[in-house]
């Protein structure tokens, strides 16, 4: 059972510092509305879905199913460079859209 709780722990904080990233990451990029060099500042790697379309519901390529990343998606428009929000995927990635 402490061996449960543990990995719950830690998959818990996992998430945390995960989402603090996201945070910052965003935060980063807004100011210098730079997401590379947001991402290249904070040792960070980016990775794209792909294309996707709205016939595709909430799965997002590469991401997993996140029914407000993928309405969110379709409101950006072309010339907006960064992300607006950090959203938690099904699969506990965050992405920033």
């Amino acid at each position: 059972m402490k061996a449960a709780v543990e990995i719950a722990y830690r998959a818990e904080q996992a998430q945390t510092l995960a989402h603090e990233l996201a945070d910052k990451l965003l935060i980063e990029a807004k100011e210098s509305n730079n997401l590379p060099a947001a991402a290249k500042k904070l040792k960070l790697s980016l990775e794209e879905s792909g294309e996707f379309s709205r016939s595709f519901g909430s799965f997002i390529p590469r991401v997993g199913n996140s029914e407000e990343l993928a309405e969110d998606s379709f409101k950006l428009a072309k010339e907006t460079s960064v992300a607006l929000k950090s959203t938690k995927s099904a699969t506990g990635s965050w992405s920033h859209h």
